[in-house]
Formats: C-alpha cells, sequence, structure tokens
C-alpha cells in the first residue's frame, strides 16, 4: 500500500481488503464508504446551490453546509489512511512482546482512529438533516441512501472499537459512554433524516 491509500485505485484498494494481510481491513473501508457517502451530500447540496428559488432563506447557507461537509470528508480521509498503521503498530508490539504499557497505548490509538472516524461520520449525519429541506426532490433519494450509508458505516466503526475494548487491560468507562452515545445520536439523525425526506415525498 502507497502511503496513502487514496493515491490508488479503488481496485487496488480492493485487492488489498481481499488479501492476506491484516491491514487494510474493516477500519479502513468503512472510513472509506463513510467518505463517498459525504461525496454524495456534497453533490447534492453542490446542485441545490445552483437552484438559488428553491428556499428562499434557508436556516444555514448551502456553501457553509458543503464547507462542512468537505471538512469531514478530510476527517474521513485521514482515518482511512490511518487506521491499518494504527492496527499494524499494535499487532508489532504483541508480535514484539512490548511491554503493557507501550501494547495499550498502541491499542488506544487503534481505538482512536475509529472513534474519529465515527464522529466525524455523526457529524456528516447532522449535515445530511440540514440539507434535507434545500435540495431538489429529485435528489432526495441520494441523500437518503448517503444517510444510510454513513449509519452502516457508522455502526461497523463502533463494533470494532467494542471488540477491540476488549483488549484493554482495565475497562474504559468514557470509551464505552460515547460508543453507546454515538450510536444513539446516528440512529436518531438516520431516522429523522429519512422522516422528513419521506414528509417532502
Amino acid at each position: 500500500m502507497p502511503s496513502s491509500l487514496w493515491a490508488d485505485s479503488l481496485d487496488d484498494f480492493h485487492a488489498a481488503l481481499a488479501g492476506s494481510q491484516p491491514v487494510p481491513a474493516a477500519g479502513a473501508a468503512a472510513a472509506v464508504s463513510a467518505r463517498l457517502a459525504v461525496a454524495m451530500i456534497i453533490k447534492v447540496l453542490e446542485i441545490a446551490k445552483r437552484r438559488p428559488t428553491l428556499v428562499k432563506d434557508p436556516a444555514e447557507p448551502i456553501d457553509q453546509l458543503i464547507e462542512a461537509a468537505r471538512t469531514e470528508s478530510a476527517v474521513l480521509a485521514k482515518a482511512a489512511d490511518e487506521d491499518g498503521a494504527a492496527f499494524a503498530d499494535y499487532l508489532k508490539s504483541v508480535r514484539g512482546k512490548a511491554d503493557p504499557p507501550t501494547s495499550q497505548a498502541a491499542m488506544l490509538r487503534a481505538i482512536e482512529v475509529p472513534t474519529t472516524a465515527a464522529r466525524s461520520a455523526v457529524r456528516a449525519l447532522a449535515l445530511a438533516r440540514k440539507a434535507v429541506p434545500v435540495i431538489p426532490g429529485f435528489l432526495r433519494s441520494d441523500l437518503g441512501a448517503a444517510a444510510l450509508l454513513l449509519s452502516g458505516c457508522l455502526r461497523a466503526l463502533l463494533l470494532m472499537i467494542e471488540h477491540n475494548q476488549r483488549y484493554l487491560p482495565a475497562p474504559q468507562p468514557a470509551l464505552t459512554t460515547e460508543r453507546e452515545s454515538l450510536a444513539q445520536e446516528a440512529n436518531a439523525l438516520s431516522d429523522a433524516v429519512l422522516r422528513e425526506i419521506q414528509a417532502l415525498d
């Protein structure tokens, strides 16, 4: 893999995922997929921006929503690149029989990267909800699909975080609380996006 997976082709990334090496794996796949969902949000907002009569006075300027979405896209791009490296460092610490504090620090890093991606996915879902009233009707299904994809990516990220927590020597209540909070917030936002889209159709 190159220093950034974004410098390679989708086919190369697919081949790496299907290969026998431990990374890249689910974390990178989820972050990449979440970034693609954010790209769809940006697309529908860019199209809406060219239709200024659609909403005369949006609650939040479309340009501001686009900029926020681009910020989340960058966060997810970085997380996709860092996920494999973080987990590889943890594996290296285990195989090298590193002392417990070193291994724990490596695992905490392997948890922090997908957590960062999960937070970003939740923020992106909030942007999708704000986009509902300002996009053309023919693009609502794309926005709904983006929200569902983000929700699925988030669930995958949280599953990995929960699993990796088991390898920590002691419980981390703060991690568990945040994980559960992100799941609840994401479910509420995703349901709201779909509900509000259906109300407009």
